[in-house]
């Protein structure tokens, strides 16, 4: 038997399938896919001119002069910020798997996923504070792009879903709109009916790839979006956003940079990564949110 040490179990070894490695199941990058723009291998600080006041119009009589008006600039200007991240490798372990290109690739791959996903997050999330870039909760939650669910959360509803539609729409910001939610307000907009009594509900032809439509809009999902915010009384609530991401700005200096410290107390390595970005909105009005959705309680 195998697992009888008498009967030859010892001699029965190990084939560690390291090509096999099973990841973590991790929440997915959106942003990207969502349209936003990217400006890469920045050295400088960035100011993007950004007109705030048009020239008016106004019709005259003969011989009149026409009304003088002007037009009004600020700048949007972004610098760089750093988001990193590290791992320690032991002394055992660089013994035992020196130069297996699989533990090499599964490193840096965790490494830049960290990263990746720490973007991702903060472009919807960062406060700008505390090191961080300014994403578009906090860019917008003082403005009425945030739109209120209810006093301590409520649930959405088809009509407001088509208010962030009209949020944007006012603003003359829709030139294209999405919609990003998480998981589980997918689950309750695939069996919420648009209208009581009619055929139909929120979410509808959803793709092999789990992506569908909502308002006659493409809609994405990610876990990205939490759980687990609060309003009033109201927790565990969560969040849709819709907006036009192409009005996101994600600046990249340089590349993302590897660090390798060899003296981490004779014991091992420290491979850490680097990557310099900031995020700006080119137009705040772009995007309009819900940050107070109640779900139905699991049955």
């Amino acid at each position: 038997m195998v697992g009888n040490a008498g009967n030859g179990g010892p001699l029965i070894g190990t084939d560690l399938q390291l090509d096999s490695f099973i990841s973590l199941l991790q929440n997915r990058l959106v942003m990207h896919k969502l349209g936003i723009r990217t400006l890469d291998n920045l050295k400088d600080n960035v100011a993007i001119p950004k007109q705030t006041a048009g020239t008016k119009a106004t019709w005259i009589g003969e011989g009149e002069p026409a009304t003088k008006t002007s037009f009004k600039t600020t700048q949007v200007v972004m610098s760089p910020k750093t988001v990193g991240a590290f791992v320690d490798i032991s002394r055992k372990m660089l013994i035992q798997h020196a130069g297996n290109p699989s533990i090499d690739n599964f490193i840096m791959d965790d490494l830049m996923g960290a990263i990746a996903r720490e973007i991702d997050y903060t472009c919807l999330f960062g406060t700008g504070t505390e090191n961080q870039p300014k994403g578009i909760y906090h860019t917008i939650k003082d403005t009425d792009s945030l739109l209120k669910a209810g006093t301590n959360g409520g649930q959405l509803s088809y009509q407001r879903l088509v208010d962030l539609e009209t949020a944007i729409a006012s603003a003359n910001a829709d030139k294209g709109i999405s919609y990003l939610v998480n998981s589980k307000l997918r689950g309750f907009l695939k069996t919420k009916p648009k209208i009581n009594g009619v055929n139909g509900f929120i979410w509808e032809n959803q793709q092999a790839n789990g992506d569908g439509f909502i308002n006659g809009y493409y809609a994405t999902v990610s876990n990205m979006i939490p759980n687990n915010l609060e309003k009033g009384t109201g927790k565990d609530l969560t969040a849709c956003v819709a907006g036009d991401f192409s009005s996101l700005v994600l600046g990249s200096w340089d590349i993302l940079e590897i660090q390798i410290n060899p003296y981490l107390d004779d014991n091992g390595i420290r491979i850490k990564a680097l990557q310099d970005c900031d995020i700006a909105l080119r137009n705040e009005e772009s995007f309009a949110m819900y940050a107070d959705v109640t779900l139905p309680a699991s049955k």
